[in-house]
């Protein structure tokens, strides 16, 4: 079967209008549609970045979207600035009743100290001190 390439370009497109990007969750949701694999949708996708310009425009990010979102990202980093012994798990626990009042799915333990991992590295900056002082 034969993939609509005017299909598929609307699909990702409003996909892209409505959250910004596309995720290979959203290609494999897609390919059911037309009764193609999801591993040939890629290829086909793959295909048409490199030829047409509306393909080269949409922002694929990954296979799945974030488990921890921007806010609660920003909620980690700024509780363990405010207070760096504050004790982990009950941030944690303070995410997880936030989500479960919103309806959203449980946030898994690693995911968040994964999380916090990350907002620790983020504090350091990447600069190296020449450039810091302009030696560069």
């Amino acid at each position: 079967m034969t993939i609509d390439i005017n299909y598929v370009l609307e699909r990702l497109s409003n996909q892209q209008i409505e959250s910004g990007r596309y995720y290979g969750i959203d290609i494999t949701k897609l390919s059911k549609e037309p009764g193609v694999t999801p591993r040939g949708l890629r290829k086909q996708i793959s295909k048409w970045k490199r030829s047409i310009k509306e393909f080269r425009d949409l922002r694929y990010l990954g296979k799945r979207p974030p488990s921890v979102t921007l806010e609660e990202f920003i909620e980690i980093e700024a509780r363990m600035q405010s207070n760096p012994i504050e004790v982990k798990s009950h941030v944690l626990e303070d995410i997880r009743a936030d989500r479960l009042g919103k309806g959203l799915k449980d946030l898994p333990p690693s995911t968040f100290y994964r999380a916090m991992k990350q907002t620790d590295l983020y504090q350091f900056d990447i600069q190296s001190p020449c450039e810091h002082k302009g030696m560069r």
